[in-house]
């Protein structure tokens, strides 16, 4: 009877018990059927069912996959178990999902990453673009920065030689007018002295033999004395009044008031008019044996440019040196007085030369301590000074660049520790337009030859 219900069943990965439960218990097993030998076994060694291979939750309970039925008057029970090939199958459509669902999270992930690359390429690119903004944010402020510094030095400039040009036209005015009456009447005070000199003498010629009262006030006076030393002060004071003239045509050369305009002019005569100026601060003073001038002036053309600006130049740098050279001559000892050393000699070096056919030269160098590389590099800075408070603004040396970029020229600085500073002011004979202008940035080094 299975046999025949065998026939229309295809059990290739089931097998099954069958039981008579009408049976004792040691005669229950009827036969039992094998898929993968697709044969009936009724040999009692094999009544229980192998649920060792069993996966899963399939018929974990032999109760779950067995059904009762009556045949005749007996009771019979079917046990349906999978067979190893049903297991195969089911480990393969398990692997089959589970290779599914890691390709749907693999697809996803890479979704969500292509998601997060793109919009992280959107925001770098958001951050380039708005770094590329704030670059050039920052170079119109640095350039805006740049145009209010040079307004502010201009102006500055302007100011400071606007002072200087009232002061020296009321110098002119209070100073020249008083002195040219003192030397027109010196003329005249001369010329009578010399008169009555040579009167009195010719009276002691003609009359040898004065009467007491006369000799007696010549002794008095001390006649002879002042024979000889009135005509000696008279001099004095002529050498006096000139030397005011030469002192306001120094200040008028100096800031130039009546050359406004470019103009060529004798760069020798604005050193030397700057000199006369500072002249007070070169001379020996108590424990200070005074400033040694070297002038080396060479065959130099005229050259065109503003004259009482480019003065500036050599006023600044000149006094800078002056500066230099008192505080390397003092030493301030512990108990606050001032030590000079006796056997440093200071001294400038003012030397002039025509580099080309369209460039003159002036260096001025001094034998002071020199300069060490950090104040080089912001030796033109504005408001860089290595003064004490209140003995310097650190504009001068700053100015002194801008007049003389003006001009088209180049300023540098040559200075190391201890070999002195020298500092090459470099303008043209003529001035050219700006972009046939070669600039030359501040150079470092050292000497003093």
């Amino acid at each position: 009877m299975v046999d025949a219900s065998l026939e229309s069943l295809n059990l290739d990965k089931i097998n099954f018990y069958l039981y008579d439960n009408s049976a004792i218990e040691k005669e229950r097993f009827l036969v039992r059927y094998d898929s993968q030998s697709k044969q009936l076994i009724d040999n009692p060694k094999h009544e229980q069912p192998e649920l060792a291979n069993l996966r899963g939750k399939i018929c974990q309970y032999p109760s779950a996959c067995t059904r009762l039925f009556n045949v005749a008057d007996r009771q019979w029970r079917l046990l349906v178990l999978p067979g190893k090939a049903y297991n195969s199958m089911t480990t393969h459509q398990g692997s089959l999902a589970i290779g599914a669902i890691g390709l749907l999270m693999t697809g996803g992930l890479t979704i969500y990453l292509l998601m997060s690359l793109e919009r992280t390429a959107k925001v770098e690119q958001q951050v380039y673009d708005r770094t590329i903004q704030l670059k050039q944010r920052t170079a119109e402020l640095e350039t805006a920065l740049k145009n209010l510094q040079e307004a502010q030095f201009q102006l500055i400039q302007t100011e400071k030689m606007s002072s200087l040009g009232q002061l020296v036209a009321g110098v002119a005015h209070e100073i020249n007018n008083p002195v040219n009456f003192i030397s027109g009447n010196l003329i005249h005070t001369g010329a009578y002295t010399r008169n009555l000199l040579e009167l009195v003498e010719l009276y002691q010629q003609q009359y040898p033999n004065p009467t007491p009262e006369v000799q007696a006030k010549l002794q008095e006076i001390d006649w002879e004395f002042i024979s000889e030393d009135l005509p000696k002060i008279l001099q004095s004071m002529n050498m006096g009044a000139e030397r005011i003239r030469q002192i306001v045509l120094s200040l008028r050369n100096f800031s130039r008031l009546d050359e406004s305009e470019m103009k060529s002019v004798d760069i020798h005569q604005g050193i030397d008019s700057t000199l006369m100026i500072l002249d007070s601060r070169l001379k020996p003073q108590p424990g200070f044996p005074g400033i040694q001038v070297l002038k080396e002036y060479g065959n130099l053309p005229l050259v065109e440019c503003w004259a009482g600006q480019l003065n500036q130049v050599f006023m600044n740098v000149l006094s800078n040196a002056i500066d230099v050279l008192h505080e390397k001559n003092s030493h301030i000892l512990p108990h606050g007085k001032n030590s000079y050393d006796a056997a440093f000699s200071p001294r400038i070096r003012i030397r002039t030369e025509l580099l080309s056919s369209n460039c003159v030269c002036v260096r001025i160098a001094d034998n002071g301590a020199g300069m060490t590389e950090n104040v080089k590099k912001r030796l033109f800075d504005p408001f860089f000074t290595t003064k004490p408070v209140g003995k310097g603004t650190g504009l001068g040396l700053a100015i002194g660049y801008q007049i003389v970029d003006k001009h088209q020229g180049s300023l540098r600085c040559v200075s190391a520790p201890g070999e002195g500073t020298e500092f090459w002011i470099e303008v043209p004979v003529r001035q050219q337009s700006k972009q046939s202008v070669s600039k030359v940035s501040p150079a470092v080094g050292a000497s003093w030859n």
